[in-house]
């Protein structure tokens, strides 16, 4: 099979990268070098770029040309994020268990707002469209780069009723405090889409020319507990979370199972699934 001009110059600067002739942090030359330098059009160096920054390997941002990244990747284990598989520690938010475990640096940016549920919000959760809903939203950073916008609505009587109504972050953890009024989250479906980043959301995460985004949909369901009657449990859809990743840098990782049984036998696995 014969190689493509793009495909060629893409494996020849993939290369330049993995082998380390071109470092992380380093400029590539312009498109019109790059072109004149491979005898080859400025549309296939572009549409070769293009190739380099889906696969996480550059960014290319107005202004500063295109960039070799640095390989540093957050591996995001969504499955761990259900309260049933975090230890009593990490219960008050996993993604700070997730990034500590990989010996890196998580901060976070708090902001809360009163929202009406509009028509993807409404159907999901089961609540009349106009319903009165909070959003708690997260801005998550890794070693002070944000790596993920957590968006999370809960009907307004279930943030009335579990005090969630607050404008700073919970210490405990909303689970933990929904959990002592009497609300306990048992069943979790998770979805996960991509598609290209809107302009605002782009800026908010840093992302460069042509990064996907990768969309992780969390739908919670709870049981009620009647504090009056032991015997009566109401059951609800009570949180909807969508959590926005840059795509070039976030691996989203599943895992179920008897996995450490599997592991001690195939312990090569571990560095395959880093």
């Amino acid at each position: 099979m014969v190689t493509s001009r793009k495909d060629a110059l893409a494996n020849k600067l993939r290369a330049d990268i993995r082998e380390g002739r071109l470092k992380p942090g380093e400029h590539l030359p312009t498109e019109k070098e790059l072109a004149a330098a491979e005898k080859v059009s400025v549309n296939t160096v572009r549409a070769a770029l293009q190739s380099l920054v889906h696969e996480g390997l550059i960014e290319r941002r107005r202004r500063h040309g295109t960039i070799v990244k640095t390989p540093q990747v957050l591996v995001y284990t969504a499955s761990r994020a259900e309260p049933s598989r975090l230890s009593a520690s990490d219960r008050a938010d996993a993604f700070f268990a997730e990034v500590r475990a990989q010996g890196r640096i998580p901060t976070q940016q708090f902001e809360f707002h009163d929202v009406l549920a509009t028509p993807d919000l409404a159907t999901p959760l089961c609540v009349p469209e106009g319903s009165p809903l909070i959003l708690r939203r997260l801005l998550r950073l890794v070693d002070g780069r944000p790596v993920a916008l957590q968006d999370s609505y809960y009907p307004g009587d279930i943030a009335d009723r579990c005090q969630l109504r607050v404008t700073e972050n919970i210490p405990e953890g909303t689970i933990a405090r929904m959990l002592a009024h009497g609300v306990e989250e048992i069943a979790w479906l998770h979805d996960n889409r991509s598609r290209n980043p809107t302009p605002d959301e782009a800026n908010v995460l840093q992302l460069g020319d042509g990064v996907s985004l990768m969309i992780n949909l969390n739908l919670v369901g709870a049981r009620i507990h009647d504090p009056d009657d032991p015997e009566r449990i109401e059951r609800r859809l009570v949180r909807l979370t969508r959590t926005l990743f840059d795509g070039s840098s976030t691996n989203l990782r599943y895992e179920l199972g008897k996995l450490e049984e599997i592991y001690d036998a195939f312990p090569q696995l571990r560095e395959y699934l880093p």
